[in-house]
């Protein structure tokens, strides 16, 4: 029992010794994404991230989606990432995280909440500058119901707003 607790005490406390918390990244990145023919596919943004450990990062998004018909849909995302060293300059990471849509056009808007998964890559580039490849599933769905009046007689039409599909990222990170 003393070598369980003992082999478990050196383990906690080897994470502890590579933890190296603090580290922010910041860049640009474009996007394409597949949602379908209401939107355009081609967006650009920029990323935060926070590393609580080597491993662990968080990371927030801000992407702007360009216009299409008189719509337009941009959001924010709050991802998490598990690095996965391959070698010294290039890791590898499981993407999940959460999404908040905005579309508009026509004189409304509409929030819509989804979720991410999926996976990305980057390579070291320069001292600290990461090259980032991304490709996330968003799904993020809001159905909505409106009253229509047609020669007197209303009904009530429902329909679904969708920014849901495959998104390729591709960006640049420093990290400070």
């Amino acid at each position: 029992m003393k070598k369980i607790l003992l082999i478990a005490f050196m383990m906690v406390m080897s994470i502890g010794a590579f933890a190296q918390s603090g580290k922010f990244a910041f860049g640009p990145h474009f996007g394409y994404a597949g949602f379908g023919d209401g939107y355009n596919p081609l967006g650009v943004g920029f990323q935060g991230r926070y590393y609580f450990t080597d491993q662990i990062r968080g990371e927030f998004q801000y992407e702007y989606w360009f216009p299409k018909d008189g719509g337009n849909l941009y959001g924010m995302d709050f991802n998490f990432h598990y690095l996965i060293p391959v070698d010294n300059k290039f890791n590898f990471y499981p993407i999940v995280g959460g999404t908040w849509m905005i579309s508009s056009g026509g004189g409304e808007s509409e929030t819509i909440f989804g979720l991410n998964f999926g996976a990305g890559a980057e390579y070291l580039v320069a001292e600290n500058l990461w090259l980032n490849f991304d490709f996330m599933y968003k799904s993020a769905k809001k159905t909505k119901q409106e009253s229509v009046t047609v020669m007197g007689y209303t009904t009530t039409v429902e329909y679904d707003l969708k920014a849901t599909g495959p998104i390729f990222e591709i960006g640049l990170t420093r990290v400070f």
